[in-house]
């Protein structure tokens, strides 16, 4: 770039001498000498701060520019860099907290005979197995929107047990279970998803509340289109 404007500013600065000789008017030759000169003054690697001090103009253009992208660069990513260090800390000091617990509780446990094994700290990043061997299903919750609250209570139970699964809310009119009472739940899984149907079903019935806990109805498994179990909130 700088010696393409270094090539511009030459060809400007001849065609004003050129003019001049030619005893043309004056101001066309200014007119290409100024911004000749200029731009070779951009185009001269390490001139171009002296040059434009020179004119009275503090700093040079691509100076500038650099900073200006840096600055552009620092803005984006300076909050996320700063939440993330925060993130980090407070992780540090829960750690080291976890682990002043667990020495003192191993200290003024009984060292008897028939004392438990010394306390662990857990592994916050790993899985229990049954989180993990739910993880493998996925479940669908079709509701009215009468009981979007349900609906909402239930996939965040089943996400916490391991389960994939989400919300869809519907008339229920396509399903083929047929009609059944208003706040009646009914809970279809397929062959594979039979395995967890029992689950799926105490962990619905913990999480609605009386009277609607007590009609929730688990039918036969059946080829579902969609997902290994599917809930439908009535």
């Amino acid at each position: 770039m700088q010696y393409l404007l270094l090539t511009l500013g030459i060809l400007l600065i001849l065609a004003g001498v050129v003019l001049v000789f030619l005893k043309r008017e004056v101001l066309s030759a200014v007119v290409l000498l100024f911004p000749g000169l200029v731009m070779c003054l951009i185009g001269v690697p390490g001139v171009d701060n002296v040059a434009f001090n020179m004119l009275g103009i503090q700093g040079s253009f691509k100076k500038q520019l650099e900073d200006t992208k840096l600055d552009i660069k620092q803005e984006d990513t300076g909050p996320l860099k700063l939440d993330i260090q925060k993130i980090n800390d407070a992780l540090a000091k829960q750690e080291a907290f976890n682990k002043s617990v667990t020495s003192a509780l191993n200290k003024i446990q009984p060292a008897t005979a028939s004392a438990g094994p010394p306390i662990v700290q857990p592994n916050i990043n790993s899985a229990s197995p049954a989180f993990t061997a739910n993880n493998q299903y996925s479940v669908f919750v079709f509701y009215r929107e009468s009981r979007i609250r349900d609906s909402t209570a239930l996939v965040d139970a089943l996400v916490a047990s391991g389960f994939q699964a989400s919300a869809i809310m519907t008339t229920l009119a396509e399903t083929q279970v047929g009609p059944q009472p208003d706040n009646s739940t009914f809970i279809i899984p397929t062959e594979k998803g039979s395995k967890v149907a029992g689950l799926v079903q105490r962990i619905v019935q913990q999480n609605l509340p009386p009277p609607r806990n007590g009609a929730v109805t688990l039918g036969g498994s059946y080829p579902l289109r969609r997902g290994d179990v599917q809930i439908f909130l009535y």
